[in-house]
C-alpha cells in the first residue's frame, strides 16, 4: 500500500512540475499524512518514528540547496513526503539517485541551451530516483 501511495504521489508531482513547475501542497501534505497513517497502522509507534525520521531526513537533505535558491520548497516537501511514506533509509537512496539523475538532466539542458544557467524542474529527478529506489528494493538479494 505504501508503494502505491508513493507511485501515485510521484506521478502527480512529476506531471505538475513538468507542466507548471509547481509541486502542490494539496498533493504532498496528504501523501505525508497518509504515509504516517500507514506506518502507524502497520507498526504502531515504531511506524510513527519511521515516518517522522523520514520526513526529517527528506527535508534536511534538501534544506540547504533550498535556502541557497537551488530548488523550490515543493521539491523539499516532496522528498519529505517520500520520507513519511518509506522512511529515512529509502530517502537517502532517493536523494542519491535524484542527484545523479538531476545532474545528467542539468548537463543536457546546459548543453542544449548553451548556458550553465539553465534550470530544471527537480521533481522529475526525485521521481526517477524514487522509482529507481523502489525497483532496487524488489530485486532479489
Amino acid at each position: 500500500m505504501a508503494e502505491f501511495l508513493l507511485v501515485i504521489t510521484i506521478a502527480i508531482c512529476v506531471y505538475t512540475d513538468l507542466k507548471s513547475r509547481l509541486i502542490y501542497n494539496w498533493v504532498v501534505i496528504p501523501a505525508a499524512v497518509g504515509g504516517i497513517a500507514l506506518n502507524c497502522w502497520s507498526t504502531g509507534l515504531a511506524g510513527l518514528s519511521h515516518s517522522l525520521l523520514g520526513i526529517l531526513a527528506g527535508v534536511g537533505l534538501l534544506l540547504i540547496p533550498f535556502l541557497l535558491g537551488g530548488m523550490g520548497a515543493g521539491d523539499v516537501k516532496l522528498l519529505g513526503a517520500v520520507g513519511a511514506i518509506k522512511g529515512a533509509p529509502f530517502v537517502l537512496t532517493v536523494f542519491i539517485a535524484a542527484a545523479l539523475v538531476g545532474g545528467v538532466i542539468s548537463l543536457a539542458a546546459a548543453i542544449r541551451n548553451r548556458s550553465l544557467r539553465a534550470t530544471i524542474p527537480y521533481g522529475p529527478a526525485i521521481g526517477i530516483g524514487a522509482v529507481f529506489s523502489l525497483l532496487i528494493c524488489f530485486l532479489p538479494r
